[in-house]
């Protein structure tokens, strides 16, 4: 018979099915759990990673000098403020201006919002507004920061606000610091290296350098500066000439000569530390322009010069001249002249094509001259001449034997007409007054006394190129005169003998000319209306000597309005200017022989001043690199520089389970160094 379950077993059956049932609805709702956790663990790493990404591209073709940080000071901050470049024209790279200088075409600001939800925010300017100053910049990102959009601020009418993400989150950043390590296998220098970036006032900074380590591989702890950078126009200061130190320990700073040759200024500022701690300050201006090579690009010279003189440290401009100024043997090319024969020419004229710029296979007369003198060398025999001329040729751009009218000038020797120069010898003529133009050709003409064993000359053949002339003669079968040897025609005779070599005439030496000029490359103050306060210079001027400045301003890069130089008023003595307040600048120093012309003037470190601004500016400069180079740190008035960024980003979420709270987490850590500069 059929036989049912008993109400003990069913009540049994029912109560292993609904332990069985919970236990596996458990572990389903446990299993649910861990994947919805795996799920916002997921979301939250794409999250910040995504976020992240977002911060590390927008930063990485910005402009350290030119950021702005929330709250104002050393940090760590909550929001920053950059300019942005895109590529409007479509060619793949950053677009610049004439001036090859990024153009800024926006202004991003990353921010958060506290109140509920978390935000991380981004809120864009464009166009930028690049005619913002310092202070209102800073309170730009300021009112951004407080009121989480920049609609209420400077430029807000063009401004936009983004959420990047909206989760609970912590976010901080922190300006990276960092030391200089100055090894190098070889001795080199490190050019335009950035220490960091660091607001800078008007007036004077201190800058304290202090040996922190050295690397494993370098012998020591020197440090070696050529030159600095540390202000808004970005001007050189040669690291040398800014000693002596305000304060040093541990060695001397000194400025040592680099003869490497590639050291600007040929020196530099050396410090021979030997222990970490050792240090030095320097008090360097904001702002100035140092100019102490006179090497700057649109520079221009006149009948003037840039020399080191009699130290190799300071270039100085100093006027051309008083020294020989051309050569028989560099215009003819000929390493193996010699004498002619025995009486050659006595009895002859002659007259040598002194070869200037603008002539074919010219170029031989260096420098200009107000006063001139030549020499003569004599051959195997004696040489005697009667009277002796200088002229200018009547063209400068091919051969001539012809001088320009009333320019024929005679030379003496010791005040008389003629001189007996004896076999092997050479004789100066006397200085007289004639302008000698390296762009202009010349003619030396001599007649020669018509005696046995008085006519033989030393010889140098022209080898520069076919047809070229080095001499005309008269010969002495035409018995030529005084008259003839100075006629300004010779191209009207027909018994010339034309010659391709220098006959004679060895060399010419001029004196300084009257007056010569420098013109300073165009200075970007990179200031709108910059209040220029003085120009100073050195000089060493001798008796009779002088030096006038001039100087200009304007509103545009290549000075196209600027005041015309003839129209300005010089400055005879170092001191207060009023060019007015445009903001490019450019002077002229213009230099005044003695009246004898054989004293010159010299000027040397050049310095203009106006008033800085404050502004975030990139700090540096050239760096010597070498085996026995150690590592530094540099503070400017007494803080560290920001070299780049640490952003620490960790976002929150909070999940359900079991009827409780599980806090999930993400976080990432990133250092942004921006690439570009302002400049």
């Amino acid at each position: 018979g059929k036989q049912g379950f008993t109400l003990f077993e069913l009540i049994l059956a029912s109560s292993i099915l609904v332990v069985v049932l919970t236990l596996g609805l458990g572990g389903f709702l446990y299993f649910m759990s861990e994947v919805n956790k795996a799920d916002v663990q997921n979301r939250l790493d794409v999250d910040v990673q995504v976020s992240m990404e977002h911060v590390r591209r927008d930063l990485r073709l910005t402009a350290l000098d030119r950021m702005v940080f929330y709250p104002a000071g050393p940090g760590p901050y909550n929001a920053f403020s950059f300019p942005h470049a895109r590529d409007d024209d479509g060619d793949g790279t950053i677009d610049t201006d004439q001036e090859a200088k990024i153009i800024w075409d926006k202004t991003l600001i990353y921010h958060v919002w506290t109140s509920e939800p978390f935000q991380l925010r981004r809120t864009t300017f464009d166009p930028r507004d690049e005619e913002l100053s310092a202070v209102e910049r800073q309170e730009q990102i300021d009112y951004v920061a407080e009121y989480g959009s920049g609609v209420g601020t400077h430029n807000g009418t063009n401004s936009t606000t983004e959420v990047i993400f909206q989760h609970v989150f912590e976010w901080t950043v922190t300006p990276k610091s960092g030391t200089y390590d100055a090894y190098s296998p070889v001795l080199e220098r490190d050019v335009d290296a950035v220490f960091g970036a660091l607001a800078l006032s008007n007036g004077s900074h201190t800058l304290k350098f202090t040996v922190t380590d050295k690397s494993a591989a370098s012998s020591g702890y020197e440090i070696g500066i050529d030159s600095l950078i540390m202000s808004p126009s970005y001007s050189t200061r040669e690291g040398e000439l800014q000693l002596p130190p305000t304060s040093q320990s541990g060695a001397l700073a000194t400025n040592v000569y680099m003869t490497q040759g590639s050291w600007s200024g040929n020196h530099q500022l050396w410090f021979p530390a030997t222990a970490v701690g050792h240090t030095f300050t320097l008090t360097l201006e904001n702002d100035r322009w140092e100019e102490t090579n006179f090497r700057r690009s649109g520079d221009s010279y006149e009948d003037v010069i840039v020399t080191t003189e009699d130290t190799e440290m300071d270039f100085v401009i100093t006027l051309e001249g008083n020294d020989t100024n051309w050569f028989a043997a560099y215009q003819s090319g000929d390493a193996n002249s010699g004498p002619t024969s025995a009486d050659e020419i006595a009895g002859g004229a002659v007259r040598v094509l002194l070869r200037g710029d603008e002539i074919e296979y010219g170029s031989w007369i260096d420098f200009s001259g107000a006063k001139c003198r030549v020499k003569f060398s004599s051959g195997t025999n004696a040489l005697g001449i009667l009277h002796a001329f200088i002229a200018e040729a009547d063209t400068s751009t091919s051969n001539t034997m012809d001088a320009v009218a009333s320019t024929m000038t005679r030379l003496r020797f010791s005040g008389n007409d003629h001189v007996a120069i004896l076999a092997g010898s050479s004789e100066w003529s006397d200085f007289t007054t004639f302008e000698i133009d390296p762009k202009k050709s010349y003619l030396v003409s001599y007649l020669v006394a018509p005696v046995a064993g008085g006519g033989s000359v030393w010889r140098w053949e022209e080898t520069r190129g076919a047809g070229v002339v080095g001499s005309y003669v008269i010969p002495a079968a035409s018995a030529p005169t005084e008259s003839d040897a100075s006629a300004d025609t010779w191209s009207s005779r027909t018994d010339l003998i034309v010659s391709n070599a220098i006959l004679g005439v060895s060399e010419l030496y001029t004196t300084h000319p009257t007056k010569g000029s420098y013109t300073s490359g165009i200075f970007d103050t990179a200031q709108v209306t910059p209040n220029y306060l003085t120009i100073d210079w050195d000089e060493i001027a001798p008796f009779g000597t002088d030096v006038e400045f001039k100087i200009r301003t304007s509103a545009n890069a290549d000075m196209s309005d600027a005041t015309a130089w003839s129209n300005l008023t010089s400055i005879s003595s170092p001191g207060a200017i009023n060019p007015g307040d445009l903001r490019y600048i450019q002077f002229q120093a213009e230099l005044f022989a003695s009246a004898s012309t054989f004293l010159s003037p010299s000027v040397r470190d050049v310095t203009v001043r106006w008033d800085g601004i404050t502004q975030i500016v990139d700090i540096g400069g050239t760096i010597t690199r070498g085996p026995n180079y150690g590592i530094f740190e540099l503070l400017v008035n007494g803080q560290e520089l920001t070299r780049g960024m640490t952003i620490d980003l960790e976002i929150f979420d909070y999940i359900r389970a079991h009827g409780s709270s599980n806090l999930i987490t993400s976080a990432v850590s990133t250092e942004v160094t921006p690439r570009n500069t302002g400049r």
